[in-house]
């Protein structure tokens, strides 16, 4: 009798000539993936601390997971995409916004890697539409391993594709408490993305500055400035920033909330459509910025998120259906775990992730106004071609890594 067996899905980000208007099917994707990116950020927000985290890269391993799955498993993975879009349909709009991303990066300075691999136990039985559907639509790449007889070995040898193609920000991701004589396959999703900004800050500007944790603690952080134009929207409780990137599609959006300490607030009210129309009134201002550099790394189990969004039968044994993987039906996933880290400083910024789961105060001046980001805020990277976003987070202390 063959033994049941976790599958193993790791996904990491990294971030640091003519450009077609996106299809229906593409922005009816973005949406679905927008909606599961907020979904998932409201649960991740209940912890504390500094977040970063790549909704793009778990929507898209668990895409490819559920190219395996049916009945209710396949059903739930899908509600937790918000899709309602056909199962070809959905794989092929996922090729259709890899490609379109791919086409705003020709002739770009920006650095967007996006790679997938599915690793396979050796002689393990699977049916060959899953991974010609993955290779179809994902561009992965299918990998032998021997997990059975030596998973060690297996998870350095993928920990070593994962250190390559997230240009070595993500290194050991994966560990005996990850991999295991059970695991019988995994799916790797990864993105890495170096951006330079547009205005670049000086690092002459670069000073020592307050930043307030709460409105009664403060550290002293290495705060960059710089006098330009910015694209800004101020609202009754929140103001939101965009700083692009060079090539211009590509942008970080802040959401700062006027309070300093309406963090809290303003993650409980960030919807897509509320995002939308704070995007759809942006206008340029002349602004003398304050930003502070921030550095950190989040690693998140996400076995109990998914569960709770609302797919928990892919993570039991006996009731997880992959039978399009393999018709025994004795397949689960074991874990998700998304390791995820940005980096921002007065070049610009690089950001990482990896998902595994097995199986301001406002002032104002004369000209230009000033304009302080010196309490905790919300970010986001976009590929502005399609609207997708990239990585989403929160600074609530740029001293912390």
């Amino acid at each position: 009798m063959k033994k049941i067996g976790p599958i193993l899905l790791l996904i990491t980000i990294c971030c640091s000539s003519s450009w077609a208007e996106p299809d229906e099917s593409v922005r009816t994707l973005v949406r679905a993936n927008d909606a599961f990116a907020f979904r998932i950020y409201a649960d991740l927000a209940t912890n504390h601390g500094n977040l970063v985290f790549s909704p793009l890269s778990v929507s898209m391993a668990l895409a490819m997971a559920s190219a395996g799955a049916n009945g209710t498993t396949l059903t739930e993975i899908r509600t937790v995409l918000a899709t309602a879009q056909p199962e070809n349909e959905l794989h092929q709009a996922f090729n259709n916004l890899r490609r379109q991303i791919g086409a705003s990066l020709k002739k770009s300075p920006v650095t967007l890697d996006i790679d997938n691999s599915l690793w396979l136990q050796r002689n393990y039985d699977i049916k060959k539409t899953f991974p010609d559907a993955l290779m179809k639509y994902y561009g992965s790449q299918l990998q032998q391993a021997d997990f059975t007889g030596n998973p060690d070995a297996a998870a350095n040898e993928i920990n070593a594709w994962i250190e390559q193609a997230t240009h070595g920000r993500v290194k050991n991701m994966l560990g005996p408490e990850i991999v295991s004589s059970e695991t019988v396959f995994m799916l790797v999703s990864t993105i890495y993305f170096k951006g330079r900004w547009r205005s670049r800050f000086g690092r002459s500007n670069t000073h020592q500055e307050p930043f307030f944790v709460t409105p009664e603690e403060r550290v002293m952080v290495p705060t960059m400035s710089q006098e330009n134009t910015f694209r800004l929207a101020e609202l009754d409780s929140v103001a939101v920033l965009v700083l692009p990137y060079v090539g211009s599609k590509f942008s970080m959006v802040l959401f700062i909330p006027k309070e300093s300490n309406g963090l809290q607030a303003l993650e409980k009210g960030m919807t897509p459509d509320r995002v939308n129309g704070w995007l759809r009134a942006l206008s340029p201002a002349e602004l003398q910025l304050y930003l502070p550099r921030f550095f950190f790394e989040c690693t998140f189990p996400l076995k109990e998120t998914l569960s709770r969004l609302g797919m928990p039968s892919a993570f039991l044994k006996g009731q997880a259906d992959f039978t399009g993987v393999n018709p025994d039906n004795l397949l689960y996933l074991a874990t998700v775990l998304q390791r995820a880290g940005v980096e921002v400083d007065e070049e610009g910024t690089t950001a990482w992730a990896a998902t595994a789961a097995a199986g301001a105060e406002f002032g104002l001046a004369p000209s230009p106004r000033v304009f302080r980001i010196d309490h905790p805020f919300v970010f986001m990277i976009t590929e502005t071609g399609t609207g997708s976003i990239l990585f989403l987070g929160r600074v609530t202390d740029p001293s912390r890594k």
